[in-house]
């Protein structure tokens, strides 16, 4: 007959680790109409050369691009739209 104290003994479970945070985002979610622009669209929208758009974000200027794929990027409509609203006040500060 086993011993009544190794029946009450709780059994060990797995330690359970707390899912790690995703690092922060400026904006941490994608709206369901924002849609995603590759470089020839952003550079007809914004009316400038595709090499511009990377020399901008090389220096910090536009938004990184969203890795879609081995080979292939784009950029959120927001965020393209953020970037022009900010041109525009910034060109109207200094008219």
């Amino acid at each position: 007959m086993p011993n009544q104290n190794s029946l009450s003994r709780p059994v060990p479970t797995a330690t359970h680790q707390q899912p790690q945070a995703e690092p922060s985002l400026s904006r941490p979610y994608v709206a369901a109409d924002d849609m995603v622009l590759r470089i020839r669209q952003v550079a007809n929208r914004l009316g400038v050369a595709r090499t511009t758009i990377y020399y901008w974000v090389r220096k910090g200027e536009f938004p990184k691009p969203i890795q879609l794929g081995e080979g292939s990027v784009g950029w959120l409509t927001s965020d393209v739209q953020n970037f022009l609203e900010q041109r525009v006040r910034a060109s109207r500060r200094t008219a």
